[in-house]
């Protein structure tokens, strides 16, 4: 299976994207409210296409979102600031095949010398934090749960340069 990436700025979005982006994003239900609005915020987003099917994405959100660590992170949000992109909705149909690697890649890529963080699970998305200490990403400060997170803890990660 030859897998092709596909790396979408901003500006360049068209409808279908968004909505393939909206429905990746529904498939893997892990945001918060429409999954459709999600692409138009983010700064540039990845496909990973394989036999015209889209089997992966990825994408780079403008700004830290304070809202995101709540009251009891205030630390995180102070030492955080500086980190004004955050690579996320990092999505695969196919695990063990380096396609979510490679959309992580090819996002940090674009975004030369940004300095960027991310939101993961620390206990149920193992990969992905395999994935971000292998890209240069460090685990900072203490994690918390979310709704959607209940017996999981999120960890956030800060990109090195």
């Amino acid at each position: 299976m030859e897998v092709k990436y596909k790396l979408i700025v901003k500006e360049n979005l068209s409808s279908k994207d968004i909505s393939n982006f909206g429905d990746a994003l529904k498939e893997q239900n892990e945001v918060h409210g429409n999954p459709y609005s999600k692409a138009e915020k983010c700064t540039c987003i990845c496909f990973a296409i394989a036999d015209d099917e889209i089997i992966g994405i990825g994408g780079i959100k403008d700004g830290f979102k304070e809202s995101v660590f709540k009251k009891a992170h205030q630390e995180l949000c102070k030492n955080s600031m500086l980190y004004k992109y955050e690579l996320g909705y990092i999505y695969s149909k196919i695990e063990g095949e380096g396609v979510a690697s490679t959309i992580t890649k090819k996002l940090i890529s674009k975004m030369k010398n940004e300095k960027l963080y991310a939101t993961t699970r620390l206990h149920t998305n193992i990969g992905m934090v395999k994935i971000l200490r292998k890209n240069g990403f460090i685990h900072t400060g203490k994690t918390w749960e979310s709704v959607k997170t209940i017996g999981d803890e999120i960890g956030l990660f800060l990109k090195k340069n």
